[in-house]
């Protein structure tokens, strides 16, 4: 059944190609981007805390350089220096929010901010609800409520987060001389700043990761481009060979075995290619020798049908006190065994049997001699054929036929029926049987018909005998062939001349075509299935 045109191995290649670089090119792009994004992370991070210890370092500097003159100015209660000492240092740095000095209880000795400066003149003092602590502290303030956060794990998100847009990062620093302690220096500084240069750095960093996934992008592009190219170069280049190697393998199945796939390459492709050629040159020549050997079978067959011709059938025929039937079998479509039988004038019958050496169609062809010889003669003669003029001429037949490289078996009888006579002679063939009917508790007995002489073909003058026997009522003549009894079975045992003798013995007292049938089925038996190694042939006659 035809099937529609399916997806080319070109196509499939290039597409898992596509996909498998695609993939490839994905990850590796996802796990370099996710490593510079992590990279400048961790770089402001490092540059956050930078920044922010700058600011703690600055804070205690300042604040230590003040402690001096802010102790003295407790001491002696000069409130006024104080405020000025805490303006003058929030002046000197920008990023100073507010400064303000407190007592040992918390007490707001001077503030930047100038409402609580004013208070502070007024006479009222603020108290901080938290007691100042001891030691340089730090800490993270915000106006919304949110718990304390050391700097260490202050990130650059908390910076840049909306809710921490007003963080305040505030050192204290005690005011003490030896063991005795005034009051603590506050500083609170804005973060705003460290917020915008975080965000322009934060911006920087998203450009130039926004710049590394467009490279990668780019180079992304170009690799699964340059890589699909090189799949369907390779993909087109390998579906040509294989469109080609199919139209060549189209053209033997149409019957062109002269057509050959070219070879391009020595890859698997090419030696894919290399062996169809071969396939391609067996089947030709096999096909040439199928043709050869159909041509041969049919002209066998034709020699075969022609051979069946020269043959009686297999039918029973009376001519007056004898009755006679023939059977012949070959080994191969042609053989070399035959049989005939002619009337002849007197009321005489020709009754001859032969073997050419082999089978096949060269034996046929010698049969096919002898049959248009024996006709000829038959027919040149009439009533003056004798059975040693029939041999000697067929023997010159053969001879001319052959050269000496076939030789044909061959046993000629006539039978008179005015004398109930048999006279017969040999070529070196088999001796026929002639089987006496016992009777009157006699026992059967069985003899030959014998006599010698050259096979027809061996030498061109070649002489012949004949001998007469006289035939009596239930008497029965066999003649066979030697694939009769040379026939074997599996196990290499031979049919045999005293298992045909046996087998005779016992049916002589039937019909001839009984005796003809038990005698090749018990043949048969013998063989057990296996294959005609020589033609055989049986006629069987009777005398009634």
């Amino acid at each position: 059944m035809a099937r529609g045109k399916g997806i080319s191995i070109g196509l499939k290649l290039a597409a898992v190609s596509t996909g498998v670089i695609t993939l490839l090119v994905a990850m590796v792009g996802y796990l370099n981007y996710s490593e510079v994004r992590r990279a400048y992370e961790d770089a402001a991070s490092r540059d956050q805390q930078r920044r922010l210890r700058a600011l703690r370092d600055n804070a205690v500097v300042t604040g230590r350089r003040l402690a001096h003159s802010v102790g003295l100015a407790l001491s002696g209660n000069d409130y006024a220096a104080l405020a000025e000492l805490v303006s003058s240092a929030q002046q000197d740095d920008p990023q100073c929010r507010y400064g303000r000095i407190l007592d040992l209880d918390g007490l707001v000795m001077a503030d930047t901010d100038p409402e609580v400066q004013r208070s502070i003149h007024e006479g009222k003092h603020q108290r901080l609800e938290e007691k100042p602590p001891e030691q340089v502290a730090i800490r993270i303030r915000c106006p919304v409520q949110v718990p304390d956060c050391p700097t260490e794990k202050l990130t650059p998100a908390a910076v840049l987060a909306d809710v921490r847009d007003e963080l305040t990062f505030e050192v204290s620093v005690p005011v003490a001389r030896g063991e005795q302690r005034f009051g603590t220096i506050v500083f609170g500084y804005t973060l705003s700043q460290l917020r915008q240069e975080l965000g322009a750095a934060q911006e920087r960093m998203q450009q130039m990761l926004a710049a590394s996934l467009r490279r990668a992008l780019l180079f992304g592009a170009l690799a699964i481009l340059l890589g699909t190219l090189v799949a369907v170069l390779q993909g087109m280049g390998m579906t040509r060979t294989l469109q080609k190697l199919a139209h060549a393998a189209t053209r033997i199945a149409h019957g062109d075995f002269s057509s050959r796939a070219p070879i391009v390459s020595r890859d698997e492709i090419g030696q894919l290619a290399g062996a169809f050629n071969d396939m391609a040159g067996r089947l030709e020549g096999l096909m040439e020798e199928r043709t050869r050997q159909a041509t041969l079978e049919k002209e066998m067959e034709v020699a075969r049908v022609i051979q069946e011709t020269l043959i009686p059938p297999r039918d029973l025929v009376r001519r007056g006190s004898l009755q006679f039937v023939g059977a012949f079998a070959s080994a191969s479509i042609c053989g070399g065994d035959w049989w005939t039988y002619s009337d002849l004038a007197g009321g005489r019958v020709l009754v001859a049997i032969g073997d050419v050496t082999g089978h096949g169609v060269p034996s046929a062809m010698i049969t096919a001699a002898a049959k248009s010889a024996l006709d000829t003669l038959r027919h040149t003669t009439g009533s003056d054929l004798s059975v040693t003029y029939l041999l000697e001429e067929m023997n010159k037949t053969i001879y001319a036929a052959a050269q000496r490289k076939l030789v044909m078996t061959f046993f000629a009888s006539i039978y008179d029926e005015s004398t109930r006579t048999l006279t017969f002679s040999n070529a070196g063939h088999n001796f026929p049987y002639l089987i006496h009917p016992g009777g009157d508790g006699r026992p059967p007995r069985v003899g030959v018909l014998m006599t010698r002489g050259n096979r027809l073909g061996d030498d061109w003058e070649s002489h012949f005998i004949a001998r007469t026997a006289t035939l009596s009522p239930g008497d029965v003549v066999v003649w066979y062939t030697d694939g009769l009894i040379e026939g074997t079975n599996p196990q290499g045992e031979a049919f045999g001349d005293r298992r045909l003798r046996r087998v005779l013995t016992e049916l002589c007292e039937r019909s001839p075509e009984e005796i003809l049938e038990a005698t090749l089925r018990a043949f048969r038996e013998h063989q057990q299935e296996a294959a005609l190694q020589d033609d055989i042939t049986l006629v069987v006659a009777r005398v009634g």
